[in-house]
């Protein structure tokens, strides 16, 4: 038994949640995973693993070891990246987490031709609307909007975007003409996820100065963008999102822009990261392609924003 390779091995097992898909990615037949597998429990005196027809789940004790062996492999990886010269090729897993909406409206248009210039990277992505926990997920980055609350984590602003207030064609030509007579029942308001007891997301407006907020109406709320955003088109209210969660929606046409004089309202998204020195490269890599495409993205967002408001739908 290779102790390194099974360790790897065993690290994916739990990771992927399968036998077989561990065992190709490592190149390795299902047959030999299950005896190695079978071979590192039998050395540790322990069950890592229960295994059934259908899945794999992990048992307390292949938990704990899972958590200190990812680490230890995590710590070699970074030995061995950091030999090799700045302008290395980037390779290796690095696994980022952000929301679905920042993933369409954001990284996936830039997607293809970086994996294309990095044909031995690979990039896992968790989609989550929730504050992510990078040490116990095993997440390299995570994608936060909004200003963040005190961390131990590294916080890099990736961009700053504008919030914009949306609503079908329809319910866009029936808006009352002062944002400031919009009443909380006519939102569609935006609420943490668990384990966050917090208040909701208000409307914010601010037009030369003159600023005012709508508090989080309770008759329709979602814990999730994605939702907020497809419930406006279907004609629930307004929301109130940055340009660039809702690229596609803009562009099809099936949410329009109101009150765009009032829109003078942005919002931060950060890049977070462990503090740890001696980064690998392909986790510096990913970072910077991700300060790069962001700064396009809000570049792109802002000239769209002046062109919806020279040309206001009708």
């Amino acid at each position: 038994m290779d102790r390194l390779r099974t360790l790897r091995l065993f690290c994916r097992i739990v990771e992927l949640g399968s036998f077989s898909s561990a065992a190709r990615g490592l190149g390795l037949p299902s047959a030999t995973a299950s005896t190695w597998m079978k071979s590192l429990e039998n050395s540790l005196g322990v069950r890592l693993l229960e295994r059934s027809t259908r899945k794999v789940a992990v048992t307390a004790e292949g938990r704990a070891y899972y958590e200190r062996v990812n680490n230890i492999l995590q710590d070699l990886d970074e030995v061995d990246e950091s030999l090799r010269a700045d302008g290395a090729e980037l390779a290796g897993r690095v696994k980022i987490a952000l929301t679905g909406h920042i993933m369409r409206g954001v990284v996936l248009p830039f997607l293809p031709a970086f994996t294309e210039a990095h044909p031995k990277l690979d990039l896992s992505f968790t989609m989550a609307d929730r504050p992510v926990d990078l040490l116990t997920e095993n997440v390299d980055l995570a994608i936060r909007l909004g200003t963040l609350s005190n961390s131990s984590l590294l916080a890099k602003q990736l961009a700053s975007f504008r919030l914009v207030t949306l609503a079908t064609r329809e319910l866009a030509a029936s808006a009352p003409a002062d944002p400031r007579t919009l009443r909380p029942e006519q939102t569609i308001g935006y609420r943490y996820p668990p384990p966050r007891d917090e208040a909701g997301l208000p409307f914010r407006f601010n037009r030369d100065g003159e600023r005012f907020e709508i508090p989080l109406a309770g008759r329709i709320q979602f814990d999730e963008f994605d939702t907020c955003i497809d419930a406006a088109q279907a004609g629930l209210g307004y929301i109130q999102v940055l340009w660039c969660q809702a690229h596609d929606a803009i562009r099809r046409g099936s949410l329009v822009p109101v009150y765009l004089d009032w829109a003078d309202v942005f919002s931060p998204v950060s890049l977070l990261s462990l503090e740890r020195k001696n980064r690998p490269r392909r986790v510096e890599g990913v970072m910077e392609w991700l300060v790069d495409i962001f700064a396009k993205t809000a570049a792109i967002c802002e000239q769209e924003i002046e062109q919806a408001r020279a040309n206001p739908p009708g």
